[in-house]
């Protein structure tokens, strides 16, 4: 259909995948600072092990050549977030876990 949008495969697997999260040990500088990027937005962090795994498959999958935008567009829905809120949390990703993609755009 003209001008509707599809989510990747990948970054709807991705995102499900976070639903269900993973234990970690304990949380380093890089992962404070993720975590406390996105309260201060707005995003809540109801399972912080889950939220930081999920930086981290947000850079695996930008390794993977998702784009930045369709990456953040595919987690307006699940996550009932606006655009702006989606944009910052892949950016907060990008600077906290995979800075090489710092100037991958929107």
């Amino acid at each position: 259909m003209p001008g509707s949008r599809t989510v990747p495969p990948v970054a709807l697997a991705l995102l499900l995948a976070c639903l269900t999260g993973s234990p970690i040990a304990t949380a380093d500088a890089n992962d404070n600072a993720y975590l406390s990027g996105l309260r201060a937005n707005g995003i809540s962090v109801t399972s912080p092990a889950g939220i930081i795994e999920f930086g981290h498959r947000i850079c695996a999958s930008l390794d993977s050549g998702t784009p930045s935008r369709a990456m953040a567009e595919s987690m307006i829905p699940v996550f009932h977030l606006t655009g702006s809120q989606a944009a910052f949390w892949v950016g907060d990703a990008i600077g906290s876990y995979c800075p090489w993609h710092s100037n991958d755009s929107f």
